[in-house]
């Protein structure tokens, strides 16, 4: 039973891992929107899975996503003013 519970959880942990690495490439290719689409799967998947460390890294994505945006509209107005 321990083995089951074992591959199961190291499954579900694949998952997340592929699902993150697809957000990593979509942010290298300058896909910003299209990641935050994943990470909010992401978020999805880890609340019905009662997954926290993966509820928590998506909300500090998301936080650091809104962060990053006000911070270049900030530097946009310095810029083009």
């Amino acid at each position: 039973m321990l083995i089951l519970f074992a591959n199961f959880t190291e499954a579900q942990n694949s998952d997340y891992d592929a699902l993150w690495k697809s957000v990593e490439k979509l942010e290298n290719e300058g896909l910003p929107k299209s990641a935050l689409d994943i990470v909010t799967q992401i978020s999805k998947k880890a609340k019905q899975d009662n997954n926290q460390p993966q509820i928590i890294k998506s909300l500090l994505f998301k936080r650091l996503d809104s962060c990053n945006k006000r911070n270049f509209c900030v530097k946009q107005k310095f810029v083009h003013h």
